[in-house]
């Protein structure tokens, strides 16, 4: 069960989101509950890529989907974690 902050929880909570702010501006907005949350997409993308691979599956012949699978697993999906990543923005600047 949540409870709020006592007055002292909430100083302490200020305090520090003000000493991370220059270090790391993104960690403090989350201490202060100033963060947005995304409509998650990852269940439709993982519909959407199950739903063409059944597709292709059923129309290429399967040496074909093996190697744009193999080529996805290898280049595609790194790349987009790299780009994710790097989104989320790197190290404080103190490092």
């Amino acid at each position: 069960m949540e409870r709020p902050l006592t007055g002292r929880e909430q100083e302490l909570l200020a305090r520090l989101a003000a000493h991370e702010a220059g270090a790391d501006p993104a960690f403090a907005r989350r201490l202060r509950g100033e963060a947005e949350r995304k409509a998650g997409k990852a269940p439709w993308v993982l519909a959407g890529v199950l739903a063409v691979l059944g597709v292709a599956l059923l129309v290429v012949p399967g040496v074909f989907v093996l190697a744009a699978v193999a080529t996805a697993v290898l280049l595609v999906v790194p790349i987009v974690l790299i780009a994710w990543a790097m989104r989320q923005g790197g190290p404080p600047p103190h490092m």
